[in-house]
């Protein structure tokens, strides 16, 4: 493909641990369906010799599926229809790679990139954690260990058990937004039940793959690749509908360039946390807020550097703003 960032099968599904199992007796191509970014993802992409999408045709199925997963900041598991393509697993696939190939080869701003993809991480994030739900203990301990590179990983008695220390450095590794007050923690290790476990690998895979996402546009270098498939430009056709002004406008700078650069780091932190779509702890939004009045910044670039969470509500962040800024008691 020429752009240096590698050819589509290696964004699937090589973590630092290595290829996994078989997925505990579950089909390969089940498991490719449901979790297309995963190491079942790549087994497939290696079985039907998918090592590029150069000439690959966008049909009009395939556009829709894809669209559907860039047009949601926040998709409601109870609305949105996560449905899987048992009966023809490679187009789940496919539309992974279609979708971050497509972050990659895109004319649009860099900023924009990352909160399109952004949206792409949280609709398979969430999906990922509906469907484990309902997945067997053993298939959820090999996504976490294979995937997310967590090692120590413990069946044990229908829970999985992982240590604190590797659960710790594993979650910095990947950014993770997970809070350890969310979790089930008995003396230094973590118990993850049928209800917890999706939770930790549903957010496990938005940072995962926001990850992959960075690494593929710095080795592609400014302004993308050169060259690009012939399907990239129909589909940002229809993309680019989905792009608020806004995002073109901040172009990859990220927030307030004003004077970011003069911020001390915690709050640099706060705000690289934020322009990645990233969702910072209540109180590190507090502390953002409380510091942007203390510069003297209006209220409204506080509301702007918010407004690229992925969690963004105007009427509630506009509320609190209003708190610390003193307008209400």
């Amino acid at each position: 493909m020429g752009c240096g960032c590698g050819k589509l099968s290696s964004w699937v599904g090589e973590p630092a641990g290595g290829r996994g199992g078989m997925g505990g007796g579950r089909g390969v191509e089940d498991l490719a369906a449901r979790y297309p970014y995963s190491h079942w993802g790549s087994k497939l992409i290696a079985e039907l010799g998918v090592e590029d999408l150069d000439g690959y045709t966008l049909d009009e199925g395939m556009l829709k599926r894809v669209l559907e997963r860039f047009s949601s900041d926040n998709p409601d598991p109870e609305r949105v229809e996560f449905s899987v393509d048992y009966l023809n697993p490679s187009n789940e696939v496919v539309a992974y790679l279609v979708g971050m190939g497509f972050l990659v080869y895109s004319r649009l701003p860099e900023y924009a990139k990352m909160r399109l993809g952004s949206r792409l991480f949280n609709w398979l994030s969430v999906r990922t954690g509906e469907l484990l739900k309902t997945e067997e203990p053993r298939i959820v301990s090999e996504l976490l260990s294979v995937d997310f590179s967590l090692p120590n990983v413990i069946w044990e008695d229908g829970k999985i058990v992982v240590g604190l220390t590797d659960f710790l450095r594993m979650s910095h590794m990947w950014e993770s937004r997970l809070r350890l007050v969310e979790l089930p923690i008995h003396r230094g290790k973590l118990i993850l039940d049928g209800k917890s476990a999706p939770l930790v690998a549903s957010q496990l895979c938005f940072s995962r793959l926001n990850q992959i996402l960075e690494e593929k546009l710095r080795l592609s270098g400014p302004g993308g690749p050169r060259t690009r498939p012939s399907w990239v430009d129909a589909l940002e056709a229809e993309v680019s509908k989905l792009v608020p002004r806004s995002w073109e406008e901040l172009g990859g700078e990220g927030v307030l360039p004003r004077v970011a650069e003069e911020y001390p780091p915690c709050m640099k932190e706060i705000m690289a946390q934020m322009a990645k779509g990233l969702e910072p702890p209540h109180f590190a939004r507090f502390a953002f807020a409380a510091f942007m009045r203390m510069i003297g910044a209006p209220k409204e670039e506080t509301l702007k550097a918010f407004s690229t969470t992925s969690d963004y509500k105007e009427n509630i962040a506009s509320y609190h703003i209003a708190h610390i800024y003193g307008e209400i008691g």
